[in-house]
């Protein structure tokens, strides 16, 4: 299981969400002419995360042995997105950027390579 700040999650108005001692702060992107609701809405989700995250573990634990007896055709369907929005939530953080070329993940490769390239890209 990955860390994370426990819940609850409390969204404040200026749309700020407060976990225990941990602040997170929502710059959340919009496209022209989208309203105010869609925000509020995207922050509130966000909020929920860790209740959600928890109350599907704990309905995943009932149910899946239910789902096996009775409805046995339908298991890998239901059971499969359950299992994997907890792996999505669960996933080990991302490796921290150190600057470099995204694609190798060393900075210093980076710069190298385009020494070797001379000016624009061209050998």
């Amino acid at each position: 299981m990955s860390a994370f700040t426990p819940g609850p999650w409390i969204l404040q108005p200026d749309l700020q969400i407060a976990a225990g001692n941990f602040r997170i702060w929502l710059t959340i992107g919009h496209s022209p002419g989208e309203r105010q609701e869609i925000w509020d809405a995207n922050a509130r989700l966000i909020a929920a995360a860790p209740e959600l995250l928890e109350a599907l573990k704990d309905t995943l634990a009932e149910l899946s042995p239910l789902m096996q007896a009775y409805r046995p055709e339908h298991y890998d369907t239901i059971c499969g997105k359950a299992r994997a929005a907890i792996e999505k939530a669960e996933l080990p953080p991302a490796p921290v950027w150190d600057g470099g070329d995204r694609r190798s993940g060393n900075g210093v490769e980076h710069a190298a390579r385009d020494e070797r390239r001379g000016p624009e890209g061209t050998r």
